[in-house]
């Protein structure tokens, strides 16, 4: 699977939506391979690094690569745990992804 991502976009919300998206696209397509994860975990990590340097932060590849990867696993984790209680407490489960939402806004 490829993944193809305009990194251009400013705002933080955008990053988020395109973190959405590819979290998306791994949901319709099944459990991804080593190769797509690192894919992933690269257009991410572009992402960024773009993000550090619009705000005037220094940053190693490799830190980024770590906040990528940290990234991507509170986003799989959030849909998991609401998706777990979304039937039973649709509430919590909404309010279990506005709350990531926002803290990755915050980032």
């Amino acid at each position: 699977m490829e993944l193809s991502w305009k990194a251009d976009q400013a705002q933080p919300t955008a990053s988020v939506v395109k973190l959405l998206i590819a979290l998306d696209l791994i949901d319709r397509s099944g459990v991804p391979t080593g190769d797509e994860l690192e894919g992933y975990f690269s257009t991410i990590t572009e992402m960024v690094l773009d993000h550090a340097r619009q705000s005037g932060i220094e940053m190693t590849a490799a830190e980024a690569h770590a906040q990528a990867v940290a990234l991507f696993c509170q986003l799989v984790g959030a849909m998991v745990v609401s998706r777990a209680v979304a039937e039973a407490d649709p509430g919590l489960s909404d309010e279990i992804l506005t709350i990531n939402r926002k803290q990755l806004r915050n980032r």
